[in-house]
């Protein structure tokens, strides 16, 4: 008897089984998972296939190139006998589970094998045969032509009402009260290690979010996803939390390392730690957007990042100016609740629509993978 089984076979012929377990198997680029596929255009935590005993199904967790069925991309889905799964570019060959043939139980009796003649009838109606049986020619109307592709300046609108769509709002509500309940126990132990901890898990946490939000909309997702499920520590909150410092420490340390470390004696200190900062600013959306869909330290490497930006200059430039300007405004937000004199209210309404600003970026963000996928290159 053979379990279920999800076949690799590579480019040059080698094969590997992932044989699946009763229960939930895990597939993805990380070694966390229960299956590690390390390819580049599988994400951190690509998928889920359960075998319950009598079927297989598949569930995709947020992946940023998509889990597909015989073609066809699938969120939660069965999987049948022969299909092909693909994770990102990567195809998996479903086998069934089979069971012990009647030979090999050792039958006294076995049973003769008989020959079965099927004749197929016509599936063609009668109109269809009798016009085949003639001259008459029958057909189809001509396909009427697709329409082309909206481009990222078309989406840039749908980007600012993203966050409300379908139970969007819930989840901004149900984020601000949890990241309102977070701020208070880490301000409550603030200098301690448990503040520190809070800290971690909050921004972590967040993060993580952002990374769905990118990674749905650059799938071209038009809901906004759920909140990501908390099952690992360190995949689920660590990881996340140091993907976005080492983000934030690559692009802004060498403007703050220029004033500290630099001859102060210089007029062209501040000068040039002010354009650093604003070259980090620039270098940050693409390289926050390289790092969610890639789940990878080394997808801020400036080799790679500097040819994408040229690649789609334009967009890209758009999106740092609509990033800045978001970004001004959730700040004066901020400063205006703050100076309100009522408790607790003014933090959560400044909370609520930092949140809601957050989706908007984050969408603005996948939104520029998803139209520019082709020509940023980096699955290819």
């Amino acid at each position: 008897m053979r379990d279920p089984t999800l076949r690799l076979t590579t480019e040059d012929g080698q094969v590997r089984d992932f044989v699946l377990r009763p229960g939930a198997n895990s597939f993805g680029r990380r070694d966390t998972n229960d299956y590690l596929i390390d390819d580049a255009s599988v994400s951190g935590r690509h998928c889920e296939v359960t075998w319950n005993g009598e079927s297989v199904q598949v569930r995709d967790l947020g992946s940023t190139n998509g889990t597909f069925i015989d073609g066809r991309q699938v969120t939660e889905s069965t999987l049948a006998p022969g299909q092909v799964l693909r994770l990102g570019s990567v195809d998996l060959c479903f086998l069934p589970a089979t069971e012990p043939t009647v030979e090999a139980l050792g039958s006294p009796n076995p049973q003769p094998k008989l020959a079965l003649r099927v004749e197929t009838p016509s599936l063609a109606p009668p109109i269809a045969r009798a016009a085949a049986a003639s001259n008459v020619r029958v057909g189809l109307p001509p396909a009427q032509p697709l329409a082309p592709p909206m481009t990222f300046f078309q989406h840039i609108p749908g980007a600012f009402i993203y966050p409300f769509s379908t139970n969007g709002i819930f989840l901004l509500i149900g984020g601000t009260v949890l990241f309102a309940v977070l701020g208070v126990g880490s301000g409550f132990f603030r200098g301690t290690r448990i503040g520190l901890a809070i800290s971690i898990v909050a921004t972590g946490y967040l993060f993580a979010y952002m990374q769905k939000i990118i990674s749905a909309s650059a799938q071209g997702e038009k809901e906004m996803p759920g909140w990501p499920e908390f099952g690992e520590w360190w995949s689920d909150i660590v990881l996340p939390f140091l993907l976005l410092m080492w983000t934030c420490l690559v692009c802004f340390v060498p403007a703050f390392a220029l004033l500290v470390f630099g001859n102060k004696q210089s007029p062209l200190l501040v000068p040039g730690a002010f354009g650093l900062l604003v070259l980090g600013g620039f270098y940050f959306p693409m390289a926050l957007m390289a790092v969610a869909v890639t789940d990878s330290f080394l997808a801020v490497n400036p080799a790679v990042l500097v040819p994408s930006i040229a690649r789609v200059i334009g967009p890209y430039l758009v999106t740092c100016l609509l990033l800045g300007v978001l970004f001004g405004v959730s700040f004066v937000a901020k400063v205006l609740m703050a100076v309100l004199p009522v408790p607790i209210l003014p933090n959560v309404v400044a909370g609520f629509v930092s949140l809601y600003l957050l989706a908007v970026e984050m969408r603005l963000l996948g939104l520029l993978f998803f139209t520019h996928r082709a020509r940023l290159g980096w699955f290819s």
